[in-house]
């Protein structure tokens, strides 16, 4: 449920930008300072996402049992403990191979604390790619 509303929390905040930019009130040539704030949150949250997403996979695949939780933020150790044929059903839904999924989680693997951090040293995140990862990754889970 969480990963769920992270997800959302990021949509809001990406939608909000997107009308923004549509209604002429922030201009790709506004100063990077300035769009900023609205960026980092929504980028925060996607990440935070996907780390929960893939915990609720481990605990679901664990039978719900919490022990033995990773308590990393770091997309692509936590991706590794997650059991090989939801890896593999999620790097399909993506129409991605495993290693190109593996790849992108490496290269996204410290979004949540960078991001956090992002008016220190800068960030990168590839926000498309963790918005299509946590929608299939959720849709693993188990229902009720």
């Amino acid at each position: 449920m969480q990963a769920k509303a992270f997800l959302e929390a990021y949509e809001t905040l990406d939608d909000s930008m997107y009308q923004k930019i549509q209604l002429g009130s922030v201009h790709f040539r506004t100063l990077i300072f300035e769009r900023a704030p609205v960026v980092t949150a929504a980028i925060v949250c996607i990440a935070f996402a996907a780390e929960m997403a893939m915990k609720a996979l481990i605990v679901d695949s664990a039978g719900g049992r919490l022990s033995g939780l990773p308590k990393s933020h770091d997309l692509d150790e936590l991706f590794k403990n997650i059991c090989g044929d939801v890896r593999v059903a999620i790097a399909s839904a993506l129409n991605k191979s495993l290693l190109e999924v593996e790849d992108s989680l490496r290269k996204n693997a410290k979004a949540f604390a960078q991001w956090r951090y992002s008016y220190e040293e800068g960030a990168w995140a590839d926000e498309e790619f963790l918005r299509a990862f946590v929608r299939v990754a959720l849709a693993q889970i188990a229902g009720p």
